[in-house]
């Protein structure tokens, strides 16, 4: 986990020049307290793990679906995985915790809050950043100082039971400021199998759309068929499970085209596409422009 962090989220100049005032590391978790600029590397992450940033002074900028996103401090920031971040930069008062947890662990912890938040779930990952007021930071800040001071230790026989349920705990705030943000959009929704079902759905759609196209593959991994699952999403969502996944794909598609070192037959490749021609007309049918059009339209 630490070399994954040095590798793709902090630049060596930021340990150099104590910038990183606090961190803990071990193979599932990382907790850093950052503060200044020139903090992050630059550059598209490869969020090979779930992670959060919590700003707590200043503010950060980054670029997301070609969109420069500024966000001013209170604020949570959370880099699912079609939301990854382009140059994240900071200024000179920022202040935050860069949270990161190994994939799995995340996906155990999320199970108890899944089911509850179906709904949120879909609304909040079209833009999954929220704007903090005091007394919500106060309720988040103690679980982050407590995995902070606990991670490192070497001899604490609960090491693991202590992390998980902080975390747990930590989570369960989080989802509770986003339940609070979005219930009057969603409204209340009972608590059943199909909500556990769609929004672990959105799961592996948001982690699988570049490798896995096919609504097949899907809904052989939640146990449903194809057209069930497709009904209940339309009936939640108002879009269809290939619908949904296409949606996905282009985000992706239309990330790595913004990289002008990628070629369009490179980005066919990277979303498993079977080749050039089909990436093509996939494209221009949801977007109404060629890959290589979109590609000349940024440069402009």
């Amino acid at each position: 986990m630490k070399r994954y962090i040095c590798s793709e989220w902090i630049s060596e100049s930021a340990f150099d020049e104590g910038k990183v005032d606090q961190a803990a590391f071990n193979d599932d978790m990382s907790v850093l307290k950052l503060h200044g600029k020139g903090i992050f590397k630059s550059g598209m992450i490869k969020n090979l793990h779930h992670t959060f940033l919590l700003v707590t002074k200043g503010k950060v900028n980054f670029i997301a679906r070609g969109e420069n996103i500024v966000v001013h401090s209170l604020a949570y920031i959370e880099f699912i995985a079609f939301y990854r971040q382009i140059c994240l930069n900071t200024d000179s008062e920022f202040e935050g915790y860069l949270l990161v947890t190994e994939q799995s662990l995340f996906q155990r912890i999320a199970e108890d809050t899944r089911s509850v938040f179906a709904r949120c779930m879909y609304k909040y990952g079209q833009k999954p950043i929220l704007s903090l007021d005091d007394c919500e930071l106060g309720r988040l800040l103690p679980f982050i100082n407590i995995l902070l001071n606990t991670i490192n230790q070497k001899e604490h026989y609960f090491l693991h039971g202590v992390m998980k349920n902080t975390f747990i705990a930590l989570h369960f705030e989080i989802w509770n400021i986003i339940f609070r943000k979005l219930k009057n959009d969603t409204g209340n929704e009972p608590v059943n199998r199909w909500n556990d079902v769609l929004s672990h759905f959105l799961y592996l759609m948001h982690t699988n759309c570049c490798r896995q196209h096919e609504v097949g593959w899907y809904a052989d991994k939640l146990c449903v068929s194809p057209n069930t699952l497709s009904v209940k999403l339309k009936r939640v969502y108002g879009k269809s499970a290939s619908q949904l996944i296409n949606e996905c794909i282009m985000e992706e598609a239309k990330i790595y085209l913004r990289n002008p070192s990628n070629s369009v037959q490179r980005v066919a490749e990277m979303l498993s596409f079977s080749d050039q021609a089909a990436f093509y007309k996939f494209f221009k049918r949801l977007s109404g422009v060629s890959p290589s059009e979109f590609q000349k339209n940024i440069k402009k």
